[in-house]
């Protein structure tokens, strides 16, 4: 795969794959489903699988903190939060994957239900951003997934961080080169294009905490 293959939300240091997650999620849950086989396919153990075959190669996601270099790394699983939601307007939640991480994962589900989730969306995968500043800790970034199935949504949601680029409407030296431009390199797997961000472009709104938007 290439690194056009991916999606890259602006400054963050995560990257995904849209299609192989959808398609994942789609032969995992695709298909008219009974109430009862959504339960069997949405137990904790079972999402926890999902949860941990997501970040086990960089098929789905990976990290790239640097901009500068070809280097990517894994997410870390315990970054990684994983729900399943009953479909419809209201999103009731039916099951976490990973019972170890119940309480953090039912705090950041309702986060980004509430700030990055819109109450009407399409069929398909979507994504957004968010922030929010815990009591006895810094500010912390997420990205989320929905994706959406005739009987079931799959949510996705990832720790991430800023990466080193030079974040939109930032001022920067004059005297620093304004069109130095990677080089194509093949890291692990991955041919990776190094190239500086873009200071007079417009995406400063994937930054905002509901600026909800579909990924295809």
């Amino acid at each position: 795969m290439v690194l056009a293959d991916y999606t890259h939300l602006l400054n963050y240091i995560t990257w995904f794959n849209e299609s192989s997650i959808q398609s994942k999620l789609n032969n995992d849950f695709g298909g008219n489903l009974t109430s009862t086989a959504v339960i069997e396919r949405t137990l904790p153990i079972k999402l926890d699988i999902i949860r941990k075959e997501l970040v086990a190669t960089y098929r789905y996601m990976f990290n790239k903190p640097d901009v500068s270099s070809s280097t990517v790394e894994k997410v870390d699983e315990s970054d990684v939060t994983i729900a399943a939601v009953w479909s419809g307007v209201s999103k009731d939640l039916i099951e976490f994957g990973g019972t170890s991480h119940i309480i953090g994962s039912e705090s950041t589900f309702n986060i980004w239900k509430q700030r990055a989730w819109n109450n009407v969306h399409e069929t398909g995968l979507f994504t957004n951003s968010f922030t929010y500043t815990a009591l006895l800790g810094g500010e912390s970034h997420y990205i989320g997934f929905a994706v959406s199935m005739s009987d079931v949504v799959i949510v996705v949601i990832i720790k991430t961080e800023e990466d080193n680029s030079v974040p939109p409407r930032r001022s920067v030296n004059p005297s620093d080169p304004s069109d130095n431009r990677g080089v194509c390199t093949d890291g692990l797997d991955i041919e990776v294009c190094d190239e500086e961000e873009d200071d007079d472009c417009e995406p400063f709104e994937v930054l905002c905490e509901s600026n909800f938007q579909p990924a295809n």
